[in-house]
């Protein structure tokens, strides 16, 4: 029975080094695998990161320059404002000029009347005053065409003016407006590109994480192989356990953990 049970016996000590070097493996494949997770991790936070960094400079200019074309809106406003109330104020002492016109005339032609119908001892009198009142028309009438023509001059000037500092506020909220429409542009590749780091990087976690759990489970079996053999060789042997460490590798065979949750599912 004893010679029978040698071979066996050497059989089982051969076998159980097959499968110490197996777990070995295994045991040097998981720390691989535990520390790619977390390269791959540390690497997809970084370029979100930077992507983080660039996107909110983009999106810090954006604001600004909405600000700047808020300004160019309100400088438009106030030069059209400007312009208008200029106008206004030009209009109004034209207007005041022809009123003044207007009573002159109706006042000759009043006196015209009268000295049509007056006695001859007032006639000489209301001529003298008539004459003064039509020079003093003539007078006003110079004066209301000078305003008028000085009127023209200037709504000409100031729309011109207008035209000039309207043409380059615009060409100015213009070049804003289309390098805000680049910059949103850009802020949402920027977001396009992260989702696709997310994406890839979720991906790569999964990967490595169902290839950890495929080696913790063959290092499982692996571990049930050397108790089974254990249970063999103590059948065989008449109740000797392996040599060279077999209680060293009892306790080793404890301390390998079983993955809780092998990676919590990030959010790189």
């Amino acid at each position: 029975m004893r010679s029978h049970s040698v071979p066996q016996a050497v059989y089982l000590e051969e076998e159980r080094l097959r499968i110490l070097t197996s777990v070995d493996e295994l045991k040097q494949r998981i720390k691989e695998l535990d520390q790619q997770l977390e390269e791959s991790n540390h690497e997809a936070e970084m370029e979100r990161a930077l992507l983080q960094g660039e996107r909110e400079s983009e999106i810090a200019q954006i604001r600004q320059e909405q600000e700047i074309i808020a300004q160019l809106e309100e400088k438009l406003s106030e030069l059209e404002s400007n312009i208008q109330r200029e106008k206004e104020k030009e209009r109004v002492k034209l207007d005041a000029e022809e009123r003044e016109v207007q009573r002159l005339q109706s006042h000759c032609h009043e006196l015209k009347s009268q000295l049509d119908n007056c006695p001859e001892s007032m006639r000489e009198q209301l001529q003298d005053h008539l004459k003064r009142e039509v020079e003093t028309l003539e007078s006003e009438a110079k004066l209301f065409e000078d305003l008028e023509f000085q009127q023209l001059e200037k709504e000409s000037r100031l729309e011109e003016e207008r035209e000039t500092v309207s043409q380059q506020l615009q060409q100015d909220k213009a070049e804003y407006q289309r390098s805000t429409m680049r910059r949103k542009d850009k802020v949402s590749a920027l977001e396009n590109q992260a989702n696709q780091i997310r994406y890839q990087a979720l991906q790569e976690c999964e990967r490595l994480t169902r290839e950890k759990n495929a080696m913790m489970q063959l290092l499982q079996k692996e571990k049930d192989k050397l108790a089974n053999l254990e249970k063999q060789y103590f059948m065989v042997t008449g109740g000797k356990t392996f040599s060279k460490g077999s209680t060293a590798l009892k306790e080793e065979m404890l301390h390998i953990t079983e993955p809780n949750d092998i990676l919590e599912e990030s959010n790189p």
